[in-house]
C-alpha cells in the first residue's frame, strides 16, 4: 500500500515524455491532440536525405511536372527541416536550386551563380547548390528549409532529366 501511494505522490510531480525521460509535470504541455509535451522545448527539426541518381524515374509522373533523378522525387518538410543530398550514382551531380519559387520550370532556365560551387544553405526562392557531390557520397553542405512553399532544383550537369521539387509547409 505504501509503495503505491508513493507511486501516486511522484506520479503529480514527474511524467514521462513521449521520449521516455521524466520532466516535472507542471513542465508539460498538452498539444491540440491532447499529447503532453514538454514547455519551453523547441521542436525537433528532422534531417530529410534526397538521393541522386540519374536513372531514378518515378512510378507516376508527380503533380509538379516532369521531375525525375532524385529521391524522393517531391519532398516535404517543414519550415526548419534540414536536408542533406547522397549521390548514390556512379556520376558527378549536383543540387542547385531555382532562384524562383512557383509551379512551372522553364525549359530554358540558367543559373545565376556557379552551380559546380557551393552555396548558400537555406532552402527557398533563391539560387543555392550543393556543388560538385563525387559518385557515391553526400554532399558537404546540409540545407535548412526557410520559407514555405515550392522550390525546384537540378542537376546542373543533367538539367533537362534531373528535376526535383522541396514543398516547404509550414
Amino acid at each position: 500500500m505504501r509503495l503505491r501511494t508513493s507511486f501516486a505522490a511522484l506520479a503529480a510531480v514527474f511524467a514521462i515524455t513521449a521520449s521516455g525521460f521524466p520532466v516535472l509535470a507542471d513542465s508539460l504541455k498538452a498539444d491540440q491532440g491532447g499529447h503532453m509535451k514538454a514547455a519551453g522545448k523547441p521542436a525537433k527539426h528532422r534531417l530529410q536525405v534526397i538521393n541522386m541518381d540519374i536513372d531514378f524515374k518515378p512510378h507516376k509522373r508527380p503533380d509538379q511536372g516532369k521531375l525525375a533523378g532524385f529521391d524522393p522525387i517531391v519532398t516535404e518538410v517543414h519550415v526548419g527541416d534540414r536536408i542533406r543530398f547522397t549521390n548514390t550514382d556512379d556520376n558527378e551531380h549536383t543540387a542547385t536550386g531555382y532562384s524562383f519559387g512557383g509551379q512551372q520550370i522553364p525549359d530554358d532556365y540558367r543559373f545565376q551563380g556557379d552551380p559546380t560551387k557551393e552555396h548558400r544553405s537555406d532552402i527557398g526562392a533563391s539560387e543555392w547548390s550543393t556543388g560538385n557531390v563525387r559518385p557515391h557520397s553526400a554532399s558537404n553542405k546540409i540545407f535548412t528549409a526557410k520559407t514555405p512553399g515550392t522550390f525546384y532544383y537540378a542537376c546542373a550537369y543533367h538539367q533537362k532529366i534531373m528535376r526535383g521539387a522541396i514543398v516547404v509547409k509550414q
